[in-house]
């Protein structure tokens, strides 16, 4: 959910795939489902003067090869307090989007949110949605207090403040959004 702003009715559902075939398979899978479909039964016969949602959105991301897969926070044992921050950074071109994601992974941005305390859920170039050319990523924090700290140390860091000034990596992101969100009681993030 999200955790303030205009948009503090929207829901974000993340949902890992292993291969892109095991999501193009995923609908017809769903309506063979007998179980699933008499347990959404509510949800699929929503009428027009009740609707389940306004209007939905997909994005497709790729996921880095330095973080192939979703990291699941320590906090989501238990379901402790967390905020999770959701990244975007759009591009002026395809050649400047792939030189940023370069930057997370051969650059070395990754291990350096590793090693300051950044906490990585997941990174993804997006194939299909909006704005792109764009790359998006997710963090974990305990709190906002614990986010502003570790984005100082971040930005303090020598590792980080070589890596922002190599030359190689200039003007790679014309515009960033940063939405916070709460995770969901049912949340396994």
């Amino acid at each position: 959910n999200v955790a303030s702003g205009s948009n503090a009715l929207m829901l974000y559902v993340l949902i890992p795939y292993p291969d892109l075939e095991a999501f193009l398979t995923a609908p017809a899978k769903l309506a063979a489902d007998a179980q699933n479909q008499k347990a959404a039964a509510d949800y699929l016969g929503a009428s027009i003067d009740n609707p389940a949602y306004i209007r939905y959105e997909s994005t497709l991301l790729w996921a880095f090869k330095n973080v192939p897969r979703v990291r699941v926070p320590a906090e989501t044992a238990g379901n402790k307090p967390r905020i999770f921050e959701l990244r975007v950074y759009e591009s002026h071109s395809e050649a400047a989007a792939l030189k940023k994601i370069e930057m997370f992974n051969e650059g070395g941005e990754i291990a350096l949110f590793d090693r300051v305390g950044i906490r990585p859920v997941f990174f993804g170039q997006t194939l299909a949605g909006r704005r792109q050319p764009n790359l998006v990523y997710m963090i974990v924090h305990q709190d906002m207090a614990a986010r502003d700290k570790a984005w100082d140390i971040f930005r303090n860091d020598p590792g980080w403040k070589k890596l922002s000034t190599d030359p190689a990596f200039l003007n790679t992101v014309s515009a960033t959004t940063v939405i916070f969100l709460r995770p969901a009681t049912f949340s396994q993030i």
